[in-house]
């Protein structure tokens, strides 16, 4: 398994993205599909991230009570788990959708001016 860097060059960000919108050439639609996909993303990631604070909490809570059980323990890491994995999906979800946002051009013109050209950049 691979895993990247959330700095890679495979990861089209937000504010990167917005910050060279007159470079990229960026459309008034494009700006805005990028902010209403900014917009869910951290909708969806303060959820998530307030469940995930809850499920450490109960975590925390099920060892400081001197809990034993075997099956509670894996039932609260499992939560811990899901909800993390969740919380980075939502986020990663976002780049993908970004991406789709612009275009070819474009995402090359982003690996330019990010300094992605020729390291495997965002094809």
């Amino acid at each position: 398994m691979t895993v990247r860097n959330p700095r890679s060059p495979a990861i089209l960000t937000r504010r990167h993205v917005l910050d060279a919108a007159s470079e990229l050439a960026l459309s008034p639609a494009q700006k805005s599909a990028i902010e209403v996909i900014h917009s869910r993303m951290q909708a969806r990631a303060v959820s998530l991230g307030a469940a995930y604070v809850t499920a450490e909490r109960d975590l925390d809570a099920f060892f400081e009570k001197g809990g034993t059980d075997p099956k509670q323990l894996a039932e609260l890491s499992a939560k811990c788990g899901t909800l993390l994995g969740q919380l980075r999906d939502a986020h990663l979800e976002a780049h993908i959708e970004t991406r789709a946002v612009l275009t070819p051009a474009q995402i090359a013109g982003y690996d330019r001016l990010r300094g992605y050209e020729g390291i495997g950049a965002t094809r």
